[in-house]
């Protein structure tokens, strides 16, 4: 138990001096944007480079890692969004929004962190490939669904939607430091020293800069939702979306045990952090920054058994 807490007491240490630190007046509210930008803009990206320019492609891309993290993830998406429209009566909106927050993982802020404390030789492809899926697979598939699925005549119709989505993809610092990676490890491109060790400064910042981060956009977000609504959400995010991602590892030829662990790992992380801001899109932020909080509260006893039956 001890080694479980030495793992996760770190990371919620961190999102909890990011709270407070906001809290107390210590940090500006609005400079947790400059943090965030700073991680997914600057750090973040670094890292990626820096870690798969140096990597075989044949270890950089796992197809078992995909396939189970993708087909468990949308599994879980179809599940929750079938669940809140059908059994509960739902509005498509309200649906489409809690089913985003039952399965999409905060693999950049919370996801990375877990890793570097839970491996001696973090899986970092298995991060890398996450944000793959999520950013290419998921994303599109989500805000399709929402801008198409909840339109009445205000959605700006197909051909807007994609030109929004593939803006979204071309813009995406996350996914242009995937695709550079990716082709200086195709290239088998070998980065001078002097800026591999620039990136590597950077990246080293991402971790702790995305935790407290996570904890600072906390500040202001209550439970004044229906807390059976965030209980749900929560509960199929934490619980339903790791399980299912755990029963395709199962069933799927096997592969790396380390990129195993993490694929269930990642899914067990509570939603990423701009769910609100997506929530808020389409009117239901008091509903996604609930879920966000408890969610991210409860990770704390949840990951700590999904540690303790990984490890």
């Amino acid at each position: 138990m001890t080694a479980i807490l030495d793992i996760v007491v770190p990371v919620f240490t961190v999102i909890v001096a990011g709270y407070v630190a906001v809290r107390l007046g210590v940090m500006e509210r609005a400079a947790t944007a400059v943090l965030g930008r700073f991680v997914l803009h600057v750090a973040m990206p670094a890292l990626i480079v820096a870690t798969l320019a140096g990597t075989d492609l044949r270890q950089a891309i796992e197809p078992g890692f995909l396939l189970a993290y993708g087909t468990g993830t949308l599994f879980t998406y179809g599940l929750m969004l079938t669940w809140f429209r059908g059994a509960r009566g739902d509005r498509f909106d309200r649906a489409a929004v809690k089913a985003l927050g039952s399965a999409f993982s905060n693999s950049a802020f919370i996801g990375y962190a877990l890793l570097l404390q839970a491996f001696d030789e973090p899986p970092v492809a298995g991060f890398a490939m996450a944000l793959m899926f999520e950013n290419l697979v998921l994303m599109p598939l989500v805000l399709s669904v929402l801008e198409l699925g909840t339109g009445q005549g205000r959605a700006p119709g197909a051909r807007a939607t994609v030109r929004l989505i593939v803006a979204r993809l071309v813009t995406n610092p996350l996914i242009l430091a995937i695709t550079l990676g990716l082709a200086l490890a195709l290239f088998e491109v070998r980065l001078p020293p002097g800026l591999s060790g620039a990136l590597g400064l950077l990246g080293q910042g991402a971790a702790g800069v995305a935790l407290f981060f996570v904890g600072a956009t906390l500040v202001g977000s209550r439970l004044h939702a229906s807390l059976g609504e965030i209980g749900q959400v929560a509960l199929a995010k934490l619980v339903l979306h790791p399980l299912l991602v755990a029963a395709m590892v199962l069933a799927l030829p096997a592969f790396d045990p380390d990129l195993q662990r993490a694929a269930i790992l990642i899914a067990a992380c509570p939603m990423f952090a701009i769910f609100p801001v997506l929530g808020a899109r389409y009117g239901h932020a008091e509903l996604a920054s609930g879920a966000l909080l408890g969610a991210t509260a409860l990770s704390f006893l949840s990951l700590s058994v999904v540690l303790a039956l990984l490890l």
